[in-house]
């Protein structure tokens, strides 16, 4: 994951890089929406892939350590057919 939220004892937000540096709220909030090959996405784009993979998380469960379900289904989408049917 190339940025995370920690949560201090006293319920503060502290947002870190890949690098363990601190950044603000507004970077961690860019980095999220980068897709694929690094590119940023819209808001709609990227709040649809979130969607897409907590649907498939839903469905399926966790995925394998160090993927995505979405990384998964590009890769072989037409065994994923089924469970993306549904989805618009």
């Amino acid at each position: 994951m190339p940025v995370q939220v920690l949560v201090t004892k006293a319920g503060r937000r502290i947002f870190r890089d890949a690098r363990g540096r601190f950044i603000s709220k507004v970077k961690y909030e860019l980095e999220r929406r980068r897709g694929p090959g690094g590119r940023f996405l819209t808001k709609t784009a990227a709040g649809r892939q979130r969607g897409v993979e907590q649907y498939l998380r839903a469905q399926l469960g966790a995925p394998p350590a160090g993927k995505t379900w979405m990384s998964i289904a590009s890769k072989y989408p037409d065994r994923f057919t089924d469970y993306l049917e549904g989805l618009s």
